[in-house]
């Protein structure tokens, strides 16, 4: 049972570190949207970069957690 207590912990871990994660990211990616003057080769980075990435691995963090984890 520890085990399964520990793999969860980590999870949640994972979970809040992704979390963190997109929210400096969202805005570190408006921040640089904002800015002018941005090299050509910058700006196409910026509106290349998929964010949803990391919103996708917070999904399947969620669902090997379970949703009982998330509601509150």
């Amino acid at each position: 049972m520890s085990r399964v207590n520990k793999t969860k912990n980590r999870l949640m871990e994972v979970w809040n570190d992704l979390d963190e994660v997109y929210e400096r990211m969202e805005r570190s990616l408006e921040k640089l949207s904002a800015m002018s003057n941005l090299s050509d080769e910058l700006e196409q980075e910026i509106n290349n970069f998929d964010i949803s990435a990391i919103s996708s691995l917070k999904q399947h963090v969620e669902m090997l957690l379970g949703n009982e984890a998330f509601e509150a």
